[in-house]
């Protein structure tokens, strides 16, 4: 470690120090696209993101520190890696488990990933301008800036699988610090999202490909000291669940639809999907050009990886068109059809496409280059006025309609004390509002409504049992994924409490205001 310390500060001094300036600029405009794209209050927040964040308050308020990750789609034996509660300690504390700051340390780390795009393309192609676009596309890419603005545990890998192929590709180039880096943030790959699993084949075809240098005895047990220490909590869940997470993944079938799909339909779903992220990454909305963009990278590396008369060269565009297709291993055990599937591809469409760019001549680079950035600048505006997100949420789910409710709920009262009920999505599942009035009602109005529904364990926050006040909302959300029935039990139910006054609707909700005393 000692070693790669000197030798980052020598790589600075002799490689970074002129470039340091530009590649400020490009992190800051980085840093403010992804703040607008959801300032103020424009993101997801659905119970995925309030479940990630109770479990940050277990530690911050009291002091558990959880080993157990959150379950992948229900199975209580298949969980995520626990990193992404600890990730969240400093934002949640300082800003008081603000969502929209929270969303802003992702943005912040993030965008000090486009210097780390920079050096891995010089470490890649020795070649400046290169470096810049990459830089620069990594900056403004529409999907990029989309998962920034997400709280959850998948966006780590945004900054864990880049930096894990960066190390790998450090490591076949013969520096030894790279073996103990890359075990390190494969680890913390997995622990931020579980179908990074991918990499562990991937590592295998490029040490196979490659042939690096052997390292010492003595560098591969702290490389595996590393990786260990990255998953350990994953290893003690595996030991205590008695190993029901691996046998879920070795039978993949049983558990989960996707692997129904046909092998030769996981491949045509993989190369649709590949095509689309690679275009909403450099030119959203123009679906032609991005897959044009897409064949013409592919083509000139394998060009160069067959051509090159630099053996080094040869080497990087092999490395990235393994970076580039790694997710592919994954069609063999079934096919996962959710946005973030590809999510860990988004720097290598950087890396590739910035370095073909850069072969171009003349002045032809920086016209597509301007089109690029006009093309992902003005798609995240009108995503954002939308209320739209590559994600597809309810309108429900998102923040700006949550707080509207809050809002409309005490404008309503008035100052005076009011209860609650809901029907959200997980039913019986009030940590939605539970969450916003602690944090935002209760800072700006000074008082907690009384609730009238289920109540939370610890840690989630909770609201005071209702005292029977004579004003009564009843919160009801209209997304598809609640049957029509519970919708109308919780009319019924308060229409035998009470007499309604009002009903208005917000952005994916019914707000329904009653009188309890006249029901008397």
């Amino acid at each position: 470690m000692k070693n790669f310390v000197n030798t980052s500060k020598k790589y600075y001094n002799a490689n970074l120090r002129a470039f340091a300036l530009p590649l400020f600029f490009i992190f800051a405009f980085a840093f403010i696209i992804r703040i607008y794209s959801f300032y103020p209050d424009v993101l997801v927040f659905d119970y995925d993101q309030i479940e990630d964040l109770m479990h940050t308050r277990k530690i911050v308020e009291y002091h558990d520190l959880p080993v157990m990750g959150r379950k992948i789609y229900g199975l209580y034996n298949l969980r995520h890696g626990v990193l992404y509660f600890y990730y969240n300690l400093l934002p949640y504390t300082l800003f008081n488990a603000h969502p929209v700051y929270i969303a802003a340390w992702n943005s912040l780390i993030n965008s000090l990933m486009v210097v780390v795009i920079f050096i891995f393309s010089k470490a890649l192609f020795k070649d400046n301008k290169a470096a810049y676009i990459s830089s620069l596309l990594f900056a403004v890419s529409f999907v990029t800036i989309q998962f920034t603005g997400w709280i959850s545990n998948t966006t780590l890998t945004l900054v864990t699988v880049p930096l894990y192929y960066y190390f790998l590709w450090r490591f076949i180039q013969g520096k030894k610090y790279g073996v103990q880096l890359s075990a390190l943030f494969l680890g913390l790959a997995l622990q931020s999202q579980l179908f990074m699993l991918y990499l562990i084949p991937a590592t295998l075809i490029a040490l196979v490909i490659f042939r690096p240098r052997l390292p010492t005895l003595r560098t591969v047990a702290i490389s595996c000291l590393l990786f260990f220490l990255a998953t350990s909590t994953m290893i003690v869940n595996e030991i205590k669940l008695k190993y029901a997470g691996i046998y879920t993944l070795t039978h993949f079938s049983e558990f989960f639809n996707d692997a129904d799909i046909t092998l030769q339909n996981r491949a045509l779903y993989f190369l649709n999907d590949f095509f689309d992220i690679f275009t909403n990454s450099l030119s959203p909305g123009f679906h032609k050009f991005g897959t044009l963009v897409a064949l013409i990278t592919i083509t000139y590396l394998i060009y160069v990886s067959r051509k090159a008369k630099d053996k080094n060269l040869k080497q990087s565009a092999v490395f990235v068109l393994l970076f580039l297709l790694s997710p592919s291993l994954m069609i063999i055990f079934g096919y996962h059809t959710q946005p973030w599937f590809l999510i860990g591809i988004l720097s290598a469409i950087a890396l590739s496409a910035g370095y073909v760019l850069s072969r171009v001549p003349g002045i032809t680079p920086l016209i597509l280059l301007t089109l690029i950035v006009l093309s992902n600048v003005t798609t995240v505006r009108a995503y954002k006025s939308n209320k739209d997100f590559l994600l597809k949420p309810c309108l429900s789910a998102v923040l700006t309609s949550q707080l509207a409710v809050v809002d409309f709920t005490y404008q309503k009262a008035n100052g005076k004390p009011f209860s609650l009920n809901t029907v959200s999505y997980p039913l019986y599942y009030n940590a939605t509002w539970s969450y916003h009035y602690n944090w935002y009602g209760l800072r700006k109005y000074g008082y907690l409504p009384g609730w009238l529904g289920g109540d939370l364990m610890d840690p989630y926050y909770k609201l005071p049992r209702s005292a029977n006040e004579e004003l009564m909302f009843v919160v009801i959300d209209t997304t598809y994924r609640i049957p029509e029935k519970y919708k109308k039990e919780i009319v019924m139910w308060a229409s035998e409490r009470g007499q309604l006054i009002n009903e208005v609707a917000i952005d994916g909700f019914i707000i329904q205001e009653w009188n309890v005393e006249k029901a008397n």
